[in-house]
């Protein structure tokens, strides 16, 4: 009898520290088990990819529902992955002065090694990564 071998580790983006910060929003974020994020659009840190599933935990610095339009109130949230769209932009400093490209989930997964936010869509169409130009959800998610 041959032993199973083990399950697959999650990938972390970068060495996520205990409580990842994002110093842009000014919102400390305290670990806790990921959360299933199922209906919203939020601004996001990646803290960990898992490949083999396709998921991510993402680190919800503001967000609100897509159906109810409620705030989502900061945490870690697992996304399912499947059969996303992944979007970069060819000039972050002025996303206006650059076009969007479409990528695929491993050319997503080598920009978020060094690329770590984001603003993820999840809609019952499907699911949008992107970095690119959207409208300001932090702006009427605090209430």
């Amino acid at each position: 009898m041959h032993p199973s071998p083990p399950a697959p580790t999650p990938t972390p983006a970068a060495t996520s520290p205990a409580a990842p910060e994002s110093p842009a929003a000014g919102v400390t974020i305290a670990p806790g088990a990921a959360q299933p994020f199922t209906d919203g659009a939020a601004f996001v840190t990646v803290d960990s990819i898992d490949a083999a599933q396709p998921s991510a935990v993402f680190a919800v610095r503001c967000g609100r529902t897509v159906s109810a339009n409620k705030v989502i109130p900061p945490g870690f949230y697992r996304v399912d992955l499947h059969n996303a769209t992944f979007e970069i932009t060819s000039n972050p400093a002025d996303p206006a002065a650059g076009h969007v490209t479409d990528i695929t989930f491993a050319q997503w997964v080598q920009q978020a090694a060094s690329h770590k936010d984001w603003h993820v869509d999840v809609r019952p169409q499907g699911t949008l990564v992107s970095d690119g130009p959207t409208f300001d959800i932090c702006t009427n998610a605090s209430g």
